[in-house]
């Protein structure tokens, strides 16, 4: 898009070992528990259920004790999470077409998916996720994702609009995705000029599917959802961007970009379809 990388300079950070508290509660609950997730020295992750009223809240708490993490239960984990579920979901969507059966079914495996994998491990490091090694046990099959990321002021009334919103479109259209959504706690990055956080901290929220058939009229129709609630969109994670959803929410930081990059590449030359689709 606007170069060629012939150098990188890697920043190495520290080993850090952390313990994992796992709570499961309503999502009204959770919207009232958003304020101290923000303030909370710890990673916080939240698989959100809709149709089940659910969100399990994973909070990672720095350990200043240097321990060993066991790679054998991340690799269950990792396993059973992105591996195992996809299949057994995909499998249910081919045998089981009757919707009232099928999702219903979906929805109580991807329960006990989660009430297993949060006894697997209650203790970890950064280093054993970034290595990859713990990874091996995956699976490459096609499992649909697009992020959208949110203000943390704006988090609380995104996250119960969010439920309607799947709610209002199952009953319209029939389709719903059948992962949990996934949010993540983004902090400030001023390390990029199209950074998403650049001016502060976000939430990311994720919706995941293995069902393809509704997909993107569901990502479509998100997006207006998303924009309306001043989300932001990610360059090479997010589906169905438009122009003007890019030039809302970078604002001079993308035109500063345009501009750096007609003034390096004149003729185009880096400029692929893809991002000439989505910078305008």
């Amino acid at each position: 898009m606007l170069g060629i990388v012939y150098s990188a300079t890697l920043r190495i950070r520290p080993i850090r070992s952390y313990t994992i508290r796992n709570t499961k509660v309503d999502i009204d609950e959770f919207v009232r528990l958003l304020p101290n997730l923000m303030e909370v020295n710890a990673a916080v992750k939240v698989s959100l259920m809709p149709f089940r009223d659910r969100a399990y809240i994973e909070i990672r708490y720095p350990d200043e004790a240097e321990r060993r993490a066991a790679a054998l239960p991340w690799k269950l984990r990792d396993w059973a999470t992105n591996s195992a579920m996809p299949k057994v979901i995909r499998s249910v969507n081919r045998v089981l077409p009757v919707k009232n059966l099928r999702d219903p079914l979906i929805d109580t495996l991807t329960e006990a998916s989660h009430a297993l994998s949060s006894k697997l491990v209650a203790s970890g490091s950064n280093s054993i996720e970034q290595t990859g090694s713990f990874k091996k046990l995956v699976l490459n099959e096609e499992t649909g994702s697009s992020t959208w990321l949110f203000s943390i002021a704006n988090l609380a009334s995104v996250i119960p609009a969010f439920r309607k919103f799947c709610e209002r479109h199952y009953r319209s259209s029939g389709y719903r995705c059948d992962l949990p959504a996934e949010a993540r706690r983004v902090d400030q990055d001023q390390y990029a000029l199209l950074s998403p956080s650049f001016e502060g901290p976000l939430f990311a929220l994720t919706m995941r599917s293995t069902n393809m058939e509704g997909w993107d009229d569901f990502l479509l129709e998100f997006a207006e959802f998303a924009v309306h609630f001043k989300g932001i969109p990610l360059f090479n994670q997010t589906r169905g961007v438009k122009p003007r959803y890019a030039t809302t929410a970078y604002g001079d930081r993308l035109r500063r970009f345009r501009d750096i990059r007609k003034k390096l590449d004149p003729r185009n030359r880096l400029l692929s379809q893809f991002f000439v689709e989505r910078l305008g």
